[in-house]
């Protein structure tokens, strides 16, 4: 879905009336259960889940363990790097 609309914006063949019924869709028939598993799919048009995003500043040393598990979603996946004691 954001594809298609990525896509039309780009190449600029996307009608206002067009782009309102997309978004209409997105607010009121989006599968969000889906979402998840479409944005990591998407991830080589750029698309990822905030906790990828926050893994990956954080394995560049570009964040500390404590302020990633602090803004992650999923702490489970953040508790091992934190120091233990």
């Amino acid at each position: 879905m954001y594809l298609v609309l990525f896509v039309s914006l780009k190449i600029g063949d996307l009608t206002y009336s067009g782009f309102l019924k997309i978004i209409r869709y997105i607010v009121t028939d989006f599968p969000y259960s889906n979402l998840g598993r479409e944005l990591c799919l998407s991830k080589g048009e750029g698309m990822q889940l905030l906790d990828q995003a926050i893994m990956e500043l954080l394995m560049q040393k570009k964040i500390a363990p404590e302020e990633a598990y602090l803004k992650a979603n999923d702490k489970n996946a953040f508790e091992r790097f934190l120091k233990k004691g």
